[in-house]
């Protein structure tokens, strides 16, 4: 196969990639705690120092981990993480530890804070056990119940970015070192929420420059397309 061609290929199967990317941060505009996927394309000098032709690496997906905006649902069950950390989880089967920044919470049938989605919240002595539905959880992450303090919960800080590794639902596992953030710094808002981070305008503009951009990679795939259709005729008549 021509190098052309390839070089062409390679492009349109990276901007599928953008467009799938693109799309998936649209649909999930919405959901709690979301964060954006991003890609990452090969370094200026390694597509220098590549060979004409030869097949680079695609684009590597990671997360944009700032922060979205806190959104006041006067939802008790509802808290957000105002700064840094994740909200510490113990996955439904148990076997893991998970983060995430999608606070929105139940008790479950045993009486222990959990995810709407079934993990467990962790505190500084565990699991948290409570014995109904009403409580409070202080700035400082100390969960209050019948006028007495239960426990607190644990907050992560991870020191690397990109060793978080999407599990889905806003759920990551870490790769990397994780330590526990310092109580000082732990900041809680209780009957609020964290928007996802996914700016809809930057979406829609990406979405138009990447399909603009496949079009016109297309383009060129074609008119090679024909010059090579055109000199083989030429040769054909000798």
């Amino acid at each position: 196969m021509s190098d052309i061609i390839e070089a062409t290929q390679q492009t349109l199967n990276a901007d599928l990639l953008r467009l799938q990317t693109i799309s998936q941060n649209m649909a999930h505009t919405n959901s709690v705690g979301y964060k954006r996927e991003i890609l990452r394309n090969s370094g200026f000098s390694q597509v220098m120092q590549s060979h004409f032709g030869e097949l680079l690496a695609e684009p590597e997906k990671s997360k944009d981990l700032r922060p979205g905006a806190l959104k006041p649902t006067n939802d008790p069950l509802d808290v957000a993480l105002d700064g840094e950390g994740y909200f510490v989880v113990r996955s439904a089967g148990g076997e893991s530890e998970l983060y995430t920044r999608r606070g929105q919470f139940m008790v479950n049938d045993n009486g222990q804070l959990a995810l709407r989605t079934g993990e467990l919240l962790i505190g500084e002595q565990g699991p948290i056990q409570l014995t109904s539905a009403s409580f409070d959880i202080r700035r400082n992450g100390e969960i209050w119940q019948n006028e007495k303090a239960v426990d607190r919960l644990q907050v992560a800080q991870v020191q690397h970015a990109e060793s978080l590794e999407d599990v889905g639902s806003s759920l990551f596992r870490s790769t990397g070192p994780v330590a526990r953030l310092p109580r000082e710094d732990i900041r809680m808002v209780q009957g609020s929420i964290e928007a996802s981070n996914v700016n809809m305008m930057t979406e829609m503009v990406n979405l138009v420059e990447v399909s603009r951009h496949f079009e016109m990679t297309h383009n060129v795939l074609r008119a090679y397309d024909g010059t090579l259709d055109s000199a083989i005729n030429v040769l054909g008549n000798f």
